[in-house]
């Protein structure tokens, strides 16, 4: 055989064995991973990616290879808007994301249009709960961690008046969370909440805003801000010598909060819904392969993103069809999470079989540690 015909024997061999290789199924990523906020968005995609190789390893999604394609929102509708039109145009069978609130309510819309599934790791306002949707979430939504917060604050602090930082970068989040968490006080008599709003996409004086609580003399503080945010606040009020209990949503829980609050952050309450210590062997297996690969514990975001490609993989290889994957969540109901299994109602939110642990952490010597679980009711 001469060298041209060799040639051709290799480049057809080549040609016949890349036409053998199936095509990788593509799922779409939309979150903030530049820019403020991006701490979020780093540990979901960090915790897609891990469950993407955990799960190629395993076989894939019917013998097929899992791709992301990312897409960064930069916490901005608009842009979280048209990467759900420029996934489905790279025909992506289904979106992990996006993160916040105020995006997902936007991407809704769009992926509704096109019939596209969003499953979000971590957007958890009311406004998008309980309905007929393309939207799913992992994280239960706000009222079920307004409660139980409220709860906790009466039980330890007994306020009268409660200062309340709002970032309104994410209003669908965080100013829907302080109207349920506004309620959920209203329970327990006349206790005054002074809202205190910023937004974080403009210039701030964390000074000016936190010489506002020398004002007003409240018992106790509560952040709806963003982990940077958070950490900021808290070295200000360390600063000031302002030593009244504060307390968090879950958005500022990430590791940006850690880095950045030091020994001001010791002290601060979070709520969750898991178990931040479990023992179920498939999260231990987990935070290890995530510690390996990171250097760093994984967040609520990265566990969150971990499960929402564990769902997809599933339902997908029940009908890898990109109009049936709702179709198929709704008809399955159950599927294997990191603690347990996770259920969906028909809406797309999060279930559980059995009380889901209603968990309290608090930051001790730069750690997030779980001191116990909450009893109030379920919302």
């Amino acid at each position: 055989m001469g060298k041209k015909e060799t040639w051709i024997f290799l480049l057809g061999l080549t040609l016949f064995v890349a036409g053998c290789q199936k095509a990788p199924v593509k799922i779409g990523f939309i979150g903030c991973i530049t820019g403020k906020g991006s701490d979020l968005g780093i540990s979901a995609k960090n915790g897609a990616f891990l469950a993407r190789d955990y799960l190629n390893e395993r076989g894939g999604i019917r013998g097929r290879n899992i791709e992301i394609l990312v897409k960064d929102d930069r916490m901005d509708p608009e842009q979280s808007r048209r990467a759900v039109e420029e996934l489905e145009q790279e025909h992506a069978y289904a979106i992990i994301g996006p993160l916040t609130s105020n995006t997902a309510v936007a991407s809704t819309e769009e992926a509704d249009k096109r019939e596209i599934l969003l499953m979000s790791p971590s957007a958890t306002t009311d406004e998008l709960t309980g309905l007929d949707d393309w939207f799913f979430r992992i994280q239960p939504p706000n009222s079920y961690e307004t409660r139980n917060i409220a709860q906790f604050i009466i039980d330890t602090v007994r306020p009268k008046k409660v200062a309340v930082f709002i970032d309104l970068s994410n209003s669908n989040y965080t100013l829907d969370w302080y109207h349920v968490f506004k309620e959920d006080m209203s329970l327990h008599g006349h206790i005054r909440l002074i809202p205190m709003e910023y937004d974080s996409r403009e210039e701030i004086s964390y000074y000016s805003m936190v010489r506002g609580l020398l004002i007003e003399k409240p018992d106790c503080v509560l952040l709806i801000v963003n982990g940077l945010d958070a950490a900021l606040i808290c070295q200000q009020m360390d600063k000031m010598k302002i030593a009244i209990p504060v307390f968090s949503s879950i958005w500022a829980k990430t590791t940006e909060f850690i880095n950045h609050a030091g020994k001001a952050g010791e002290g601060v309450f979070f709520f969750q819904h898991y178990e931040e210590e479990s023992r179920d062997p498939f999260y231990l297996e987990f935070k290890d392969l995530y510690l390996s690969r990171y250097g760093v514990l994984p967040d609520y975001a990265a566990k969150s993103a971990f499960e929402a490609l564990l769902v997809l993989k599933e339902a997908l290889s029940e009908d890898l069809n990109r109009k049936r994957v709702k179709a198929v969540i709704r008809e399955k109901k159950r599927f294997r999470a990191l603690q347990g299994d996770i259920l969906f109602s028909p809406q797309g939110d999060p279930l559980y079989d059995e009380p889901s642990p209603k968990k309290l952490v608090v930051v001790h010597e730069g750690r997030f540690v779980a001191v116990g679980a909450l009893e109030s009711e379920d919302k």
